[in-house]
């Protein structure tokens, strides 16, 4: 069965939609004669990966909710936070927004408590996206702050330019002139390290 996951994958990747989508029903079945719901939820997931990708977002949606329904009966909380993400991403996609910042805030909670940090501030800067939506800079501005400092802490710099350079236009459309001058110090230094490492 690990194979014919490999194989779903694979379909995924070279774009074979409904050969992946067939793959990964063949194994929902068979590890629902197990009542494997981890699994089961693992499966619901690749099929809303599929769909997704495919364009068919609210299909992908609805598989990633049956996904979750899965996931909620076993203990597997990386499963969960997983499928969070993805159907926060679907919502947002479709201008859902505060369908997604929900689903963000609960892959964050999942994401403290697994001790990841790398979700969590992603997380984070989605939910600070979704604020900035709405209107409430001061609270995009907080949520930006904190998956900054969490990027500083637990060395992830892709994320922690892209929360910097968010951070860097809500300085700028308010006058935060010292605060900006910060942000650019910082994304130069960044930007100088990456170059010299890729050198």
């Amino acid at each position: 069965m690990q194979a014919l996951m490999q194989l779903a994958g694979l379909d995924y990747a070279h774009q074979r939609y409904d050969a992946a989508i067939e793959k990964y029903s063949i194994l929902f079945a068979y590890y629902a004669s197990g009542n494997a719901k981890e699994m089961q939820a693992m499966c619901l997931q690749g099929i809303g990966d599929v769909l997704r990708r495919a364009g068919r977002l609210e299909e992908a949606k609805r598989r990633y909710q049956q996904g979750l329904a899965y996931s909620a009966e076993s203990p597997a909380a990386l499963i969960t936070m997983n499928l969070c993400v993805a159907a926060g991403d679907v919502c947002f996609e479709l201008g859902q927004i505060d369908e997604a910042d929900g689903y963000f805030a609960i892959a964050d909670k999942i994401a403290s408590k697994l001790l990841n940090p790398s979700t969590k501030a992603d997380c984070m800067e989605k939910q600070g996206i979704i604020q900035e939506m709405k209107g409430n800079r001061r609270g995009a501005l907080e949520l930006f702050r904190d998956a900054a400092q969490m990027c500083r802490d637990f060395e992830y710099p892709e994320r922690l330019v892209s929360v910097l350079e968010r951070l860097r236009a809500l300085y700028r459309n308010a006058g935060l002139l010292v605060e900006l001058d910060g942000v650019e110090r910082e994304l130069a230094g960044l930007r100088a390290s990456h170059h010299g490492a890729v050198s």
